[in-house]
């Protein structure tokens, strides 16, 4: 009896130390992966630091990214979806520092709303197809000038305002109001009439990394961001949600290159890789819709590069004709 506990003692210690075992090859395959895709996204964002201490550093930043974002997206229960952008090696402080810099304005304004009596909206508006906004655009900390006297450059960089013509003024504001507090009905009144601009609190990470869907996540009071409401409608895949396959290909690529944080250096580079992504999506989709494949093309970060740029960007196997081809590995 006691040699059987003895065994079953033993047997017990070896299986626990068997699943610690296995527990660290896993977590060291996970990191090894997680390394190989830290690689890939440095690449794909240009990033570059000045010594291995701060690649470490970056590294368990992104991954910890990367893990909350793919954990985030695999529970499936928020109606958007978070990615894996150029702030992915960056903590939640961080960018919180560097890219939400809004200061609430404290002194007192008129309490009057103009579309106050306003009683009839269109049941959707977007002030993108009438002219009234840019695309959207990274323009980082900069961009408060006419695009024509100080065009957008799609580089890193810092704005430059040394020139009269640079720093002239774009408009002048002689007025505004704020649209009526905690009133849905009053901000859509004012969105069916105009772009508004608005404050909110973009201090968490679903922020930091969304990517798609309807945002519905945490909402503050410590505002600290702004941006442009350009309009509204039903976010109903039902009713009029518009669909990937009813964008316009230019639409499609737009949002393509905000998923991915792509920017081109100028509009003569987004010409020419607007056109690489028209043909290349064209590709996917005949072939997927063809259905005589057992498999399916994706739309993925490759989208803007010819097949020739993909294959010598990464495909750098070198085939070296006075070696063997078969050989025995010695264990």
């Amino acid at each position: 009896m006691a040699l059987i506990l003895i065994y079953r003692l033993a047997f017990a210690a070896f299986l626990v130390a068997g699943l610690w075992t296995l527990e660290a090859i896993s977590r060291t395959l996970h990191k090894a992966s997680m390394a190989e895709r830290h690689e890939q996204w440095m690449t794909w964002h240009g990033r570059v630091y000045r010594d291995a201490t701060e690649k470490d550093m970056r590294f368990e930043i992104f991954k910890d990214n990367v893990d909350y974002i793919e954990s985030s997206n695999s529970a499936g229960v928020r109606p958007y979806k978070l990615g894996i952008n150029s702030f992915a090696d960056l903590t939640k402080e961080e960018f919180q520092a560097t890219f939400n810099g809004y200061k609430l304005l404290t002194k007192s304004i008129s309490t009057s709303f103009r579309y106050e009596n306003l009683t009839t909206v269109p049941s959707s508006t977007d002030w993108r197809k009438k002219g009234a906004v840019t695309p959207i655009k990274d323009q980082g900390q900069c961009g408060l000038t006419t695009e024509s006297n100080y065009p957008y450059e799609a580089r890193d960089g810092t704005c430059s305002m040394q020139t009269k013509e640079k720093t002239s003024q774009a408009a002048k504001i002689t007025g505004y109001e704020n649209v009526p507090a905690n009133s849905e009905s009053a901000l859509l009144k004012a969105v069916s009439m105009q772009p508004v601009a608005v404050a909110i609190a973009a201090n968490g990470s679903d922020f930091q990394f969304y990517s798609s869907g309807v945002f519905n996540g945490e909402c503050g009071t410590q505002l600290d961001h702004g941006v442009t409401a350009v309009g509204y409608g039903m976010w109903s895949s039902q009713v009029a949600c518009r669909m990937l396959s009813d964008l316009s290909m230019s639409e499609k690529h737009e949002m393509w290159m905000v998923h991915y944080g792509r920017v081109y250096k100028d509009d003569a580079e987004k010409e020419m890789r607007f056109k690489i992504f028209k043909d290349n999506m064209e590709f996917i989709e005949s072939l997927n819709s063809g259905g005589n494949h057992p498999y399916k093309l994706g739309v993925n970060a490759f989208a803007d590069q010819t097949n020739e740029e993909f294959k010598a960007a990464r495909n750098g196997y070198k085939f070296s004709s006075n070696k063997k081809l078969a050989r025995t590995n010695t264990i």
